[in-house]
């Protein structure tokens, strides 16, 4: 499983994406390799997509990561955080390998075509 966490806090899940503290000034989001060095996004969840925007990614492996039903991440609404002070009572479960590099990869293309870059 990957880095990726996904919590519920305050009735809201939502996915906290570590990424580089090196790169907290970049245009998007990064899976650092060491989490440890890392501060957050957070990024909510939905249980269904609004197919009128281009900016919910699916989770393909939802109910291995602890979800009872498909979920969507809205990746045009993160929120840069620190990083959270969560108990394992918030704890739902780790996105897939798969789902981390489909959520990679929606990211980067997500915001290549809103930024341009």
């Amino acid at each position: 499983m990957s880095r990726a966490k996904i919590f519920r806090v305050n009735h809201v899940k939502g996915i906290y994406l570590p990424y580089p503290t090196s790169t907290a000034e970049a245009w998007r989001p990064e899976i650092p390799n060491s989490p440890a060095d890392a501060d957050w996004y957070f990024f909510k969840l939905l249980s269904q997509e609004d197919e009128e925007l281009n900016r919910f990614c699916p989770l393909k492996d939802w109910h291995l990561s602890g979800l009872k039903e498909p979920s969507f991440v809205d990746i045009g609404q993160s929120l840069p955080v620190k990083k959270p002070d969560l108990t394992s009572a918030d704890y739902i479960g780790s996105i897939s390998d798969r789902d981390s590099w489909i959520l990679k990869h929606c990211i980067h293309q997500y915001y290549r075509e809103y930024t341009g870059r």
